[in-house]
């Protein structure tokens, strides 16, 4: 009964020898790769069919320090092989052949044979015999180069009068250096051939400039054949290091609401945090943050919270569509799954559902069709990390005992006013006077909120809630009657326009690029709606 055969032959490429493979009568023989040669051939079942047959022959002045020798897998079947070796004056082969047969009792194809072995020099001048030159080490440091530069010392060691060659590319943009101008080029340049002298070592020195972005280089040895130069395979490799590059992180307050800007509000950020691009870190820097409005007055809605912490982005659309799928016009890698997003022709509640490149994937229809810049909004420490690589913690300033969980402090300042007439009896109103120096020479009663507001220092008037406000006519309605007179200081507490946040922000990792930290104040102070 008829059946198939089949065997995939793997040889090195080498430049020192070649390896021929010659079919044997009635076998299809194909190329698959540079390495690989497929044979093929219908077979009798059981009977042994010659394959192929396999020479390996060393260049001139080459001889086989390890001959060929080999490694199969053939399935349902046997390999048949012989070998034969031809020897120089000096007892090294210089060539071995390979006669392949196969036998079977099924198809069997999905086979393969791989061939290894070790090419040397002669110790003697003459064919297949000359001096020994090989090398016999190599050493780089590979370790980060920083973002100011370095020189950096390749060292290769070997026999004297060893010949190499070796190239460096940047591979941000595949310069390559050039050891004249010490630059990184365009024009493909090299080291040129370097000697290695008598002392059995060569150092050749090269400079990686300074550099505002992340890099890697890539280094690779080299030898010609007409160098007689050895070099093993195990210190043939490319050499590869980076350049880390310093990066930032920022915390700063952010708000929807048009009273944190004007003359004497402030949305404050943090001094810029300065580090090694994804560097571990372990690095505490303190934050004092004062976000203040220019009127009304806000209060304290609740402790600050984790996802209070957020990154926001933005990118414009190149094409927008009614659909979920969207195109920009630029990739943003801070952008991540799960990002709110908000712009023109964005009316629903949409989340990023997936970004890949230019094309973003919404979680639902948009309402409309975007266009222009859209903006992003991730909440957390998880969503951060994602977008920048910064990974992240905060602990509150204040904090006593261990048992207080706070991740920061905040605190809202006393309103200072000096009252500017007298009242008595049962009237409950009092005029009010700006206290310039401590409150920015703003309005006479703003920081006071109804209903919130209370009177924490001021004599007669301790504890009394400020009911209403009238900005117009700098009066303020307390919750019972007063006795009070013009010159008269008063403490309000509970609210104002003035915040006072802490933390210790303690940065594990730095990101991979300049991030802001945007601390949302609209999620935990609450400005005064009925502050007119």
């Amino acid at each position: 009964m008829a059946i198939n055969l089949g065997l995939n032959i793997k040889t090195n490429t080498k430049t020192d020898h070649t390896v021929s493979v010659v079919a044997s009568s009635g076998v299809t023989l194909t190329t698959v790769n540079s390495s690989t040669q497929r044979c093929a051939v219908s077979a009798t079942e059981d009977v042994a069919k010659e394959i192929c047959t396999i020479t390996f022959t060393a260049n001139d002045n080459f001889y086989y320090s390890t001959p060929p020798d080999f490694k199969f897998n053939f399935n349902n079947g046997d390999l048949i092989i012989t070998s034969t070796t031809t020897e120089n004056s000096l007892e090294r082969v210089t060539q071995k052949v390979f006669v392949i047969s196969a036998k079977a009792s099924v198809n069997t194809i999905y086979n393969d044979i791989h061939f290894n072995e070790s090419i040397g020099s002669g110790e003697n001048i003459g064919v297949n015999n000359t001096v020994i030159k090989e090398i016999s080490g190599v050493a780089l440091d590979t370790s980060d180069v920083p973002a100011g530069g370095q020189t950096r010392t390749l060292t290769v060691n070997g026999a004297e009068n060893s010949e190499f060659s070796f190239f460096l590319k940047r591979n941000s943009d595949n310069k390559t250096y050039d050891f004249t101008s010490n630059t990184f080029t365009a024009s493909s340049t090299t080291s040129g051939t370097i000697t290695i002298g008598s002392s059995g070592v060569s150092q050749t020195s090269f400079l990686i400039p300074s550099s505002a972005s992340l890099d890697s280089y890539s280094l690779q040895l080299s030898v010609t054949t007409s160098s007689l130069t050895i070099l093993p395979s195990s210190l043939s490799g490319v050499f590869t290091f980076n350049q880390v590059n310093d990066v930032t992180v920022t915390v700063t307050c952010v708000s929807a609401n048009a009273a944190y800007t004007g003359t004497h509000a402030a949305k404050p950020s943090s001094p810029v945090i300065t580090g090694t691009n994804s560097g571990i870190s372990g690095q505490n820097t303190s934050v004092d943050l004062q976000p203040k409005i220019n009127t009304k007055a806000f209060k304290k809605a609740r402790e600050i919270a984790a996802n209070d912490f957020e990154l926001r982005t933005t990118a414009v659309i190149a094409s927008g569509t009614t659909g979920t799928g969207q195109t920009l016009t630029a990739a943003n890698s801070q952008i991540v799954f799960g990002m709110t997003v908000t712009g023109t022709g964005i009316s629903n509640a949409v989340t990023v559902a997936n970004i890949v490149g230019t094309t973003l994937t919404l979680s639902g229809v948009p309402g409309g069709t975007p266009s222009g810049t859209l903006n992003f909004i991730g909440a957390g420490a998880t969503i951060i990390q994602k977008g920048t690589g910064l990974i992240f913690s905060t602990i509150n300033t204040d904090a006593l005992e261990d048992s207080d969980s706070r991740i920061a402090s905040l605190t809202i300042a006393n309103v200072n006013k000096i009252i500017n007439a007298n009242s008595s009896g049962s009237s409950a109103t009092i005029t009010l006077l700006t206290n310039s120096e401590l409150d920015d020479a703003v309005g006479n009663v703003v920081g006071l909120y109804e209903g919130v507001t209370t009177i924490k220092s001021g004599a007669n008037l301790e504890n009394l809630t400020v009911n209403t406000v009238d900005s117009s006519n700098s009066t303020a309605v307390l919750s019972s009657s007063v006795e009070s007179r013009s010159g008269q200081e008063i403490i309000f507490e509970k609210a104002g326009r003035v915040a006072d946040i802490s933390f210790v922000l303690s940065i594990d990792q730095f990101p991979t690029e300049n991030t802001v930290v945007s601390l949302n104040l609209d999620n935990f102070l609450t400005i005064d709606p009925g502050w007119s």
